[in-house]
C-alpha cells in the first residue's frame, strides 16, 4: 500500500471520526444522490419518508458540501483509479482506528458507511469490499436500500462478502418485513413489534452505547424503532 499523509488520503473523500451517537468512524455521501432513497423520500409511510440526513443538508450546509464532495470524489476515482480511492479509504480507517484505541476510546475498529447517503453503483460496492480486506482488523457495518445492487453483487460472488463486512439491506417500508433473500437485514418498527433483535439506542438517547449488533453478520435481522 502506498504510505499516505492524512491531507493526501483526504483528497480523495473524507471518512469521520463519529459522533456521540456513533462511536466508529463513518464515511458519507450526499443523501439526495441516493437511487431507492431518492424515490422513496416521496413515498408516504416508507423508511426514507422522514430522512434525517435531509434535514441535516438543509441545516448543515457543510456538511451537505462535504458529503457532496465525497461522492464527486469517489466517482471520480472509480473512473480513473479505484486502487487509489480504496487505500487512501483504507488508510484513514485504520488511522482513527488507532487514535481511538490509544486513546482507550469507544469505536476503535468500528467502522459504519454511509451515515448520509447510500451505494451509488455496483463498483462502488466492490470498491468497499476491497477496503474492508485492506482494514481486516476493522469491523464494518453498511446499511443500504440498494437491493439491485446487492443482489448483483452476490449473484458473481457467492461467496459473500468477507467476514468484516456486514450488508444490511433495509426494508422500504415502516413496519415492514425483513428481506428474507439476504443474509442480513433490518426494519423499522412503529405499530409493530420489533423484528429480530431491536435496536437499543431510542433508550440510550440514540447512542450505540456498547453495542454492535449492527456489525455482527450474526445478528440477522435490526429492528430500529421509529423516531
Amino acid at each position: 500500500m502506498v504510505r499516505y499523509t492524512l491531507k493526501h488520503a483526504k483528497s480523495f473523500g473524507v471518512v469521520t471520526k463519529g459522533n456521540s451517537k456513533i462511536h466508529g468512524s463513518t464515511f458519507s455521501t450526499s443523501p439526495f444522490a441516493c437511487n431507492v432513497g431518492s424515490k422513496l423520500v416521496n413515498v408516504k409511510g416508507s423508511t426514507c419518508e422522514k430522512c434525517y440526513a435531509i434535514k441535516l443538508a438543509k441545516v448543515y450546509p457543510s456538511a451537505k458540501d462535504s458529503w457532496e464532495n465525497n461522492l464527486s470524489l469517489w466517482l471520480k476515482a472509480l473512473d480513473t483509479d479505484p486502487m487509489a480511492w480504496v487505500e487512501s479509504i483504507s488508510y484513514q480507517i485504520m488511522n482513527e482506528s488507532k487514535r481511538k484505541a490509544k486513546r482507550g476510546l469507544k469505536g476503535a475498529r468500528l467502522h459504519r458507511w454511509f451515515a448520509a447517503g447510500d451505494l451509488p453503483n455496483l463498483d462502488a460496492l466492490r470498491a468497499i469490499v476491497l477496503v474492508a480486506k485492506a482494514t481486516p482488523n476493522v469491523k464494518h457495518w453498511l446499511p443500504t436500500r440498494e437491493q439491485g445492487i446487492v443482489s448483483k453483487y452476490l449473484a458473481t460472488n457467492p461467496e459473500g462478502f468477507p467476514e468484516n463486512l456486514t450488508v444490511r439491506v433495509s426494508a422500504a417500508m415502516v413496519d415492514g418485513a425483513p428481506l428474507d433473500k439476504f443474509p442480513c437485514t433490518s426494519t423499522v418498527h412503529k405499530e409493530q413489534d420489533a423484528k429480530g433483535f431491536e435496536c437499543p439506542a431510542y433508550k440510550n438517547g440514540g447512542s450505540c452505547g456498547d453495542c454492535t449488533a449492527c456489525w455482527s453478520s450474526k445478528v440477522k435481522n435490526v429492528s430500529y424503532k421509529i423516531h
